[in-house]
């Protein structure tokens, strides 16, 4: 009997975790939908100087598109954005990675499109 009942506590709680994660995971997403180039504004010195960093990087890219130097980069809290349309899949990924090698501890949320 006590073992049906640690078995139920243990599925419930299972479920319940796995709820939790899920509904976490909707609110990343969206918050990370929302996020402008205003919202740049709420981030720390240390947000802008990366953003500034990135920028500069992508910009002496003489190999990247002109779209894909326009690409709108937000840096804030613990993650990085990036939104706009490149060229290709490949400047996608090469701008992924000149975000990834200034992130530091900071998430990359990759938001391009080709």
């Amino acid at each position: 009997m006590i073992s049906k009942k640690i078995l139920l506590l243990i599925a419930l709680s299972l479920s319940s975790i796995s709820a939790y994660s899920a509904t976490s995971q909707a609110y990343n997403m969206k918050h990370q939908q929302a996020l402008t180039a205003d919202s740049q504004m709420k981030g720390t010195a240390r947000d802008v100087e990366i953003t500034r960093q990135l920028r500069e990087a992508i910009m002496a890219d003489n190999q990247l598109s002109t779209d894909a130097h326009n690409i709108k980069i937000i840096t804030l809290q613990k993650a990085i954005t990036l939104k706009g349309h490149v060229a290709s899949k490949e400047e996608k990924v090469k701008i992924e990675n000149l975000a990834r090698a200034r992130a530091g501890d900071k998430r990359v949320y990759n938001r391009l499109t080709y």
